[in-house]
């Protein structure tokens, strides 16, 4: 456990920063949207083509890779059975479906990276 806390630490503290930054208005608005242009269509294609360029496929940890996949498809049939629950919109059902499986790519490459090194952020 304290593994996934060292590794989580780091970007809690770069969250926590960005977070700081923009409420102080240290950064203009205008400069924090072409930072995230900046990291969603250049740096972070740039990072995922650089990893499986260079990633071991052979070495790949399959087994771990085939828990992700069946996890994802457990939370998206979790998130699917929201819509028997009483009170619950149709659009809410899609929010909540979403919730499950689409999560942070960024956090969770930034995770992975730290706790495992190029195989994580391969995987």
């Amino acid at each position: 456990m304290s593994g996934f806390l060292y590794a989580l630490l780091p970007v809690i503290a770069i969250v926590t920063l960005g977070h700081v930054l923009s409420v102080r208005n240290w950064i203009p608005t205008d400069s924090w949207r072409a930072i995230e242009r900046l990291s969603y269509v250049v740096l972070f294609p740039a990072l995922i083509l650089r990893t499986l360029a260079n990633a071991p496929f052979e070495e790949a940890p399959w087994g771990l890779a085939a828990a992700l996949i069946f996890a994802q498809f457990a939370l998206g049939g979790i998130g699917w059975l929201a819509r028997f629950l009483p009170n619950m919109p149709g659009p809410a059902v899609g929010s909540v479906i979403q919730s499950n499986v689409r999560w942070n790519t960024m956090i969770g490459l930034s995770i992975g990276s730290l706790l495992f090194g190029e195989e994580g952020l391969a995987l």
